[in-house]
């Protein structure tokens, strides 16, 4: 049903799309009643992932049409959204680092303030999850936990989960908009982030084991990440990395945008660092990393123990009885 005029149009009814596609995650069926008016959609549906539970969303968002002139007179956002078990996979429509794959979940959140400022509250628990992160090669398996939403901040009740024959631990709190930062309680532990006895192995960049501890503050969709990581009995390779043209997995997500914040990486026992064929080297050190996970930027300098360097015409080995080392600078 339509209404109004091109500077203030209305419109009303119901809407089914099959065999839909958003950010590459096929949804069997979205349907549900739409109202427009003033600027303003109100919604009543449900996306309908392919064989799953259906992820059920209403309630008003701002938007103005393309061609209308009329705006809301709010930008304020009012939605209710419940997702149990695979209706999780919600948060593959909106981001390509964090993806939902599988596990059992529920989830009810209601949605306010702006799109830029939101305030969430409500509840979500896992159980035998399976959540994959863009820059790690396999899965958090077995994750486990609660989070709570109040409004301004959230908290992570023992989120626990498996990498790579280690585990992971996640308590604290973290704000989810800068009211919540500025309402902090300074005795409420941060967000932290436990790492023990994970063996990585990240092709062309890093194979060996990682331990430590991240503290996460800054904001949830633009977090700062801080704390200590040690990584020991691996190789880091340092060939240069071949340019490639910006594709969605590289370009910086304008969703979710984690930065690090002077995160010392620690170089421990039995590291090595090499570039095939040109040069090895045992290393030990540590090192701070800024910027983000597109654009790392260390900052230090490592001792380098013992090695070597392969050039076409000879082979030289470090000279042992004087210092070696190199500087990372910003």
């Amino acid at each position: 049903e339509l209404a109004g005029n091109l500077r203030d149009p209305h419109a009303r009814g119901s809407l089914t799309v099959v065999n839909a596609q958003i950010n590459q995650v096929p949804l069997r069926e979205v349907g549900g009643q739409f109202d427009y008016h003033q600027g303003q959609l109100r919604l009543e549906g449900a996306l309908l992932a392919n064989g799953d539970e259906p992820i059920r969303l209403s309630g008003l968002v701002p938007y103005t049409l393309p061609f209308a002139e009329v705006r809301a007179a709010s930008d304020q956002i009012d939605l209710t959204l419940q997702a149990e078990n695979g209706g999780l996979r919600l948060i593959n429509l909106f981001t390509d680092q964090v993806r939902w794959e599988g596990g059992q979940s529920q989830l009810e959140l209601a949605i306010r303030g702006t799109l830029r400022e939101p305030s969430l509250q409500g509840n979500l628990s896992l159980g035998s999850g399976i959540l994959k992160l863009a820059a790690l090669p396999e899965p958090i398996t077995d994750l486990t936990g609660q989070i709570v939403f109040n409004l301004h901040q959230l908290e992570v009740r023992e989120l626990r989960g498996q990498l790579g024959g280690g585990s992971l631990l996640a308590n604290g709190f973290l704000p989810v908009n800068s009211r919540g930062a500025l309402q902090r309680d300074e005795t409420a532990p941060p967000l932290t982030l436990q790492l023990q006895g994970i063996q990585l192995n990240l092709p062309n960049l890093y194979t060996g084991r990682l331990e430590g501890e991240v503290t996460v503050g800054g904001l949830l969709l633009r977090p700062l990440m801080e704390g200590h990581l040690e990584i020991s009995d691996g190789i880091v390779d340092v060939s240069p990395r071949q340019a490639a043209a910006p594709t969605d997995a590289t370009q910086v997500d304008p969703f979710w945008q984690p930065r690090l914040n002077g995160l010392e990486l620690v170089l421990g026992p039995g590291i090595r660092v090499q570039r095939p064929n040109l040069f090895e080297f045992n290393a030990s050190g540590s090192l701070r990393l800024f910027g983000t996970p597109q654009d790392l930027r260390p900052a230090g300098t490592i001792a380098l123990e013992r090695g070597r360097v392969s050039l076409p015409i000879a082979n030289f080995r470090l000279d042992r009885s004087r210092p070696n080392t190199a500087t990372f600078d910003l």
